[in-house]
C-alpha cells in the first residue's frame, strides 16, 4: 500500500494547492482528502459570509433607574445574524468617529443621541457599519402600587400629602416629571365591613412624556366603640412661654384607640369616613403668678351604637392642662455711676436710673434697696 505526503506550495481559492510526494504506502490518503475537502468548505463558508448592517437602528432602553443599561448586540444591528456563525463583534463610535467610552453598551445618558456602531467578523476582518438612535419609549416603572386595608382612624391621604397611605415607588431611566392621583370613593354605612373603599389611579409622566399607571385600592375599615375603648390623653404641666402657650391637642395630646398594637389618635373632623366624632370643651381657671387650669372634657361617639353612656357611647374623660411659670423675672441692672459731691459738705444730689425688668407671664413689683433704705 502506498503512502501520500502533501507538502504546502501557495495560496489558491480554496487555500492551498499540494505537491504529492509519493511513498511507500497508500493508508492515509482517504484521511488527507477529507482533510482538503474540509479546508476547502471552511474557506468557501468566509468567503461567503457577507455583512449587511441595518442603518437607523432605534435601540429603546429598558425602563428602571436600576437597569437603565443595554448591551449593543449583532442581532440587534445586523441584517440576517444567521448569514454568518462566525465570532463578530460590536463596537460604537460618536458621529466623530471616536471610540464611545463602554462600548458596546448604552444608557440614560446617551438618551436622544446617534451614535455609529460598526459589525467586525473577527477571523476575516470584514465589517459593515450603520447608525442607531438611543431612546427611552418605556413609561416610568410603577411598584409597591398594591391594596391597603386601614383602619378609619388614619388620614387616607398618601404621604405624599401629609398622609398615612404608602404612595408607590417609581423608577425610571429619565427624570420624572410629575406625579399625580385621582380617588374614586366608595361609601359604606353602619352594616358593611368597610365604610369606604378607596380606588387611586396613579399617573407618573417622566421627561420625555412617557406614561405609566397603576391603581390603588384602598380598605378603610370601620372603628367600633363596641369592640375598642378610647384611652384619654395625659394630664400635661405646661410652662407659660410668652403668656401665650400652645394648649391645643397637637401640643397636649389626643384620645387614642389602640389596634393590633398599633396606637392612632382619634382626631375631631381628621377622617370623614368614620362613624366615630370626637370632640371637646374647655373649662378654665387663672391661678396665682400668672398660671391657669385647663380641664378638658374630651366626648367620643359612635354613630352606629345606640346612645347609651353606661355602655360606652358616647366615651367621656377629662384631662387636666395645668399652666404654670416657674421662670423668674430677668433683671438687668444699670451700669456703674459715678456723681461728683459738693465742695461744701461732701454731699450729692442724684437720680438712679432704674433696672430693667421683665417676666414672660406675671406681673412684676421693683422694690430698690439702698444703705439708706428703700
Amino acid at each position: 500500500m502506498r503512502k501520500l505526503e502533501f507538502t504546502q506550495t501557495h495560496q489558491n481559492y480554496f487555500g492551498t494547492l499540494c505537491q504529492a510526494r509519493r511513498v511507500a504506502r497508500f493508508g492515509g490518503m482517504l484521511s488527507v482528502l477529507s482533510l482538503l475537502l474540509l479546508m476547502a468548505f471552511s474557506n468557501r463558508a468566509r468567503a461567503q459570509c457577507a455583512l449587511a448592517c441595518n442603518d437607523q437602528v432605534n435601540i429603546s432602553l429598558p425602563g428602571t433607574a436600576d437597569d437603565c443599561e443595554l448591551e449593543v448586540t449583532v442581532d440587534m444591528v445586523l441584517e440576517d445574524p444567521t448569514s454568518c456563525n462566525l465570532p463578530m463583534e460590536v463596537q460604537l463610535f460618536d458621529l466623530q468617529g471616536f471610540p464611545l467610552p463602554g462600548s458596546p453598551f448604552v444608557n440614560e445618558t446617551h438618551i436622544g443621541k446617534s451614535y455609529i456602531f460598526s459589525v467586525t467578523e473577527i477571523q476575516s476582518g470584514n465589517n459593515c457599519w450603520g447608525t442607531i438612535l438611543v431612546e427611552d419609549k418605556l413609561g416610568p416603572d410603577m411598584f409597591n402600587c398594591g391594596n391597603v386595608t386601614v383602619p378609619c382612624l388614619v388620614d387616607y391621604l398618601p404621604t405624599t400629602d401629609g398622609g398615612d397611605i404608602p404612595a408607590p415607588d417609581i423608577d425610571d431611566c429619565s427624570n420624572i416629571l410629575s406625579i399625580s392621583y385621582e380617588d374614586n370613593i366608595t361609601l359604606g354605612n353602619c352594616n358593611t365591613t368597610y365604610v369606604a373603599i378607596v380606588d387611586r389611579d396613579w399617573t407618573a409622566i417622566d421627561q420625555l412624556g412617557n406614561t405609566s399607571t397603576c391603581t390603588q385600592h384602598i380598605f378603610v375599615e370601620r372603628v367600633s366603640l363596641a369592640d375598642y375603648t378610647p384611652v384619654c390623653p395625659a394630664n400635661v404641666i405646661i410652662e407659660c412661654d410668652g403668656g401665650n402657650p400652645d394648649t391645643s391637642p397637637d401640643s397636649t395630646g389626643y384620645p387614642t384607640i389602640e389596634i393590633d398594637s398599633v396606637v392612632y389618635n382619634v382626631v375631631p373632623g381628621a377622617n370623614n369616613f368614620c362613624e366615630i366624632a370626637a370632640s371637646y370643651s374647655d373649662e378654665v381657671f387663672d391661678l396665682c403668678g400668672g398660671g391657669q387650669k385647663i380641664l378638658r372634657t374630651w366626648t367620643i361617639y359612635d354613630w352606629c351604637l345606640p346612645t347609651n353612656p353606661q355602655n360606652g357611647n358616647p366615651f367621656t374623660c377629662i384631662q387636666v392642662i395645668k399652666i404654670e411659670d416657674t421662670t423668674p423675672p430677668a433683671i438687668t441692672c444699670p451700669a456703674p455711676i459715678v456723681y461728683p459731691t459738693s465742695a461744701v459738705n461732701c454731699l450729692a444730689t442724684l437720680d438712679l436710673p432704674a433696672a430693667t425688668v421683665t417676666d414672660d407671664c406675671s406681673g412684676i413689683s421693683v422694690k430698690v434697696l439702698t444703705p439708706f433704705g428703700l
